[in-house]
């Protein structure tokens, strides 16, 4: 039976309350918003399907990727519209054009990041762009379960963790079956992310009175370049006709972007990670080259670059390779200035004063993110490289 007595040692992957043959397992938000599974113990009946499908308790070991590539999707407004080098579009298109589905994270109607599934190109584009906060899987792993049990094609795009778990929910290899993960180095609170939202709103608020409403929420927006992206949001103002405004920040200057990138809000498993090393298990990984200088200066044109480890055969097999510019490098190279390929992410010190904190007063989430996130002169010049793509 599942229980979570170490907060360190649950990825919130949802597999065992899919597992559970009694549905006795739900998820529960703790007071830092993040979901920790809930065991019924009057309709359990210990039959230890939950514990086989944990990550964190069946890991795997770590290797190396098969090819280590930079890679552009040639078509440039893909890829403007991507958060990197725009290549996860171009797998899923592929997906979709053998009648396949594809699964990816989005937002619903309140801006909860949510995993759900597409099975046309116009709702894939949902699945474009990163969103810095967990995912709620909900019952994705039986939908795909289902799919692949019909003879279909199916791409699954998560976090390493999700990609393990439902490796272990399946219990066996599905040819029709693509996995790709992503470089992550760990998944901000849904809570604080709602209530950072809805600080945000009173503001928007008071600076579009018309009744104004979140139009569109973008954490990497490459108006001013991939190095030096923005989080954007549209408002749309109802009066007369519809006037729509662009608010938008630098990843730095945002309060919550600020505190994901310094690693004050993550989930606590996010700093004791089972699936780092390439231990997921998954085709392919994807995620940004920030150190394509060292490469070649001249395939950044600071569009977007990504960097694509290939883990298995099928995995190179299925890539649109005359869609692809792509250079062959190694991981070395690829993990260098990207911190989601270090094999640890450190507790942010005033992490624990941050929740804290934001436990009794909520509606102070901006105050707070702004006040535990404060930089000194040296951490603006340090913000500074780091979005220059010089060091980290």
């Amino acid at each position: 039976m599942i229980e979570i007595l170490d907060k360190t040692k649950c990825c919130g992957c949802n597999a065992c309350a899919q597992k559970c043959p009694k549905h006795c397992i739900h998820l529960i938000k703790d007071s830092e918003g993040f979901y920790y599974p809930q065991v019924d113990t009057q309709l359990c009946i210990n039959c230890g399907l939950c514990e086989k499908v944990c990550p964190v308790i069946n890991q795997n070991a770590p290797h190396q990727p098969k090819n280590v590539y930079a890679v552009k999707n040639k078509n440039t407004e893909t890829r403007l519209n991507s958060s990197s080098g725009g290549v996860f579009s171009l797998i899923a298109e592929t997906i979709i054009e053998e009648k396949g589905v594809v699964f990816g994270a989005r937002y619903d109607d309140n801006w909860n990041v949510v995993m759900d599934f597409a099975e046309t190109l116009e709702d894939v584009k949902a699945f474009r762009n990163s969103k810095y906060v967990q995912c709620f899987v909900g019952d994705s792993y039986l939908h795909v379960e289902k799919f692949l049990k019909a003879g279909r094609m199916v791409l699954y795009s998560g976090t390493p963790c999700m990609i393990r778990a439902l490796k272990l929910f399946l219990k066996r290899d599905y040819e029709n079956l693509l996995t790709v993960d992503i470089v992550c180095h760990g998944v901000p609170s849904p809570g604080v992310w709602q209530d950072y939202l809805k600080s945000v709103k009173e503001i928007v608020k008071v600076k579009y009175p018309n009744k104004p409403k979140i139009g569109s929420i973008n954490f990497r927006d490459k108006t001013n370049g991939w190095s030096l992206f923005s989080f954007a949001f549209s408002i749309t103002e109802s009066i007369g006709e519809h006037n729509t405004f662009i608010e938008r920040t630098t990843f730095y200057d945002n309060p919550f972007m600020r505190a994901f990138w310094r690693d004050l809000i993550l989930r606590p498993s996010c700093y004791y990670c089972p699936v780092r090393d390439c231990k997921s298990g998954a085709d392919l990984t994807i995620g940004d080259f920030w150190s394509i200088s060292l490469v070649d200066k001249q395939f950044d044109d600071d569009k977007g670059v990504g960097v694509l480890l290939v883990h298995t055969d099928k995995g190179k097999s299925i890539l649109p390779w005359n869609q692809i510019e792509y250079i062959s490098t190694s991981y070395e190279l690829a993990s260098k200035w990207n911190g989601g390929f270090n094999k640890t992410t450190f507790v942010h010190t005033n992490r624990k004063r941050f929740f804290d904190k934001y436990k009794k007063h909520p509606q102070q989430v901006i105050k707070l993110l702004i006040r535990n996130t404060d930089r000194s002169f040296l951490d603006k010049i340090r913000d500074k490289i780091k979005s220059l793509r010089l060091c980290v």
